[in-house]
């Protein structure tokens, strides 16, 4: 946090007068493929997946929202947009 208050004071030097009061730090859930997770469990009925989004989570939310809510209710999920990311795909390491 320092060195990034450092590199804004830099663009706002206003902002060198300022002290850091806080830091926070959140994950990020990558996947051994660097691929996100958008599927039903396999063998759990209800329970879906949408995750390993590796900072791209908020970019993708509608779509991803969308195919949830379409799943969740038995709807068609548009399943060719997001094929690739199933839970079971090979290379994953699950199922």
């Amino acid at each position: 946090m320092k060195g990034s208050l450092e590199v804004a004071s830099s663009v706002y030097p206003v902002l060198s007068e300022c002290a850091l009061a806080e830091s926070w730090a959140g994950l990020e859930a990558f996947t051994p493929d660097e691929l996100p997770i958008l599927s039903p469990v396999p063998g759990i009925d209800g329970l879906l997946v949408a995750a390993g989004f590796s900072g791209h989570g908020f970019a993708l939310s509608p779509v991803v929202g969308d195919v949830l809510a379409r799943l969740a209710h038995g709807r068609d999920a548009l399943e060719p947009l997001w094929r690739g990311l199933r839970i079971d795909r090979p290379g994953l390491g699950s199922a």
